[in-house]
């Protein structure tokens, strides 16, 4: 059986905009980024709840990590969930790099090729 890991978060003083949830995006960093910056016109204000599943199967899980960070840095009120695909890679043997290797080889070619989530 696989570890659970949880995180609770206590939203204090939530901002009074518009809520958006957002889920599945696999790597699509474009698809994001347009959906965020162009339809949805993420506000200060707003709430942006992503339900997991940022990587595997689209092309640029690596980006699509970074970008998810960078609005939470910029002050933006992100909440991103954990997906299967994340908890997979947790569950996966941290200690043996043959692991993490097949893992990666099974998955979205991009995480092996680009190696490091954030510079």
């Amino acid at each position: 059986m696989s570890k659970q890991y949880y995180q609770r978060k206590k939203i204090k003083n939530p901002p009074k905009g518009r809520r958006f949830v957002i889920g599945d995006i696999h790597g699509c960093y474009l698809s994001l980024k347009k959906l965020v910056e162009k339809k949805v016109q993420l506000g200060k204000n707003d709430q942006l709840f992503l339900l997991g599943d940022y990587i595997d199967k689209g092309p640029e899980s690596k980006k699509t990590l970074n970008y998810i960070m960078k609005l939470m840095d910029k002050g933006y009120a992100v909440y991103p969930l954990r997906g299967n695909h994340e908890q997979t890679l947790l569950d996966t043997e941290i200690n043996d790099p043959k692991e993490i290797l097949v893992w990666l080889m099974r998955r979205s070619p991009d995480m092996l090729k680009n190696g490091k989530l954030r510079k």
